[in-house]
């Protein structure tokens, strides 16, 4: 890592507290980037208010410019980056991170995890681990997570659950089932 004001002088890195408000989010994303790169960019940029961010969009050419004179009044030692760098460096990040809280979240029942529980049936991966008895929708076993003598374990169909009675007493979906069996080991081999 090449040496910058900012790994030579870390209390540079300090915002005075006579600085203005609005040069705050400037110095963050300046500190942050002197110190970790594009990430720090990243990071600081994720730390703002939606507000703080549509403002360094609006100002970021005003901004670019000024900067230096306000680090040398507050008796910074950090030579800013030139303009290139907020234009082609900084300005993408920023939109990047306000499309990014624009999207709409997923809604409950979708994503990765949804579409892998939609996938997998909680009959069929519980009886890869135990002999399930009874037909219909609540076969039960033995529980796969506990040594056990009598049928404590159920699987519900029409909720694509489980349950344990015996000495685990725990419940859950496929995904919850198939972690509690990877942490004793019998998904290995």
């Amino acid at each position: 890592m090449t040496s910058t004001p900012f790994t030579q002088r870390p209390e540079a890195a300090v915002f005075p507290s006579e600085m203005p408000e609005q040069m705050k989010p400037w110095m963050h994303t300046l500190v942050a980037h002197g110190l970790d790169g594009p990430a720090g960019i990243r990071r600081a940029l994720r730390s703002r208010t939606p507000e703080e961010l549509k403002d360094m969009v609006r100002g970021i050419a005003h901004h670019a410019r000024t900067l230096p004179y306000v680090l040398k009044a507050f008796g910074l030692p950090m030579v800013p980056p030139d303009e290139e760098f907020w234009q082609a460096q900084v300005l993408p990040e920023l939109k990047k991170e306000i499309g990014r809280r624009s999207r709409p979240a997923l809604p409950a029942g979708f994503g990765p995890i949804a579409g892998l529980k939609a996938r997998l049936d909680i009959i069929t991966v519980a009886s890869k681990f135990t002999e399930l008895t009874g037909s219909g929708d609540k076969p039960k076993g033995r529980c796969p997570l506990h040594e056990e003598k009598t049928a404590s374990f159920y699987v519900y169909a029409d909720s694509q659950r489980w349950q344990c009675y015996g000495a685990c007493a725990t419940g859950g979906d496929v995904i919850e089932l198939l972690q509690r069996l990877a942490a004793r080991g019998a998904l290995d081999g």
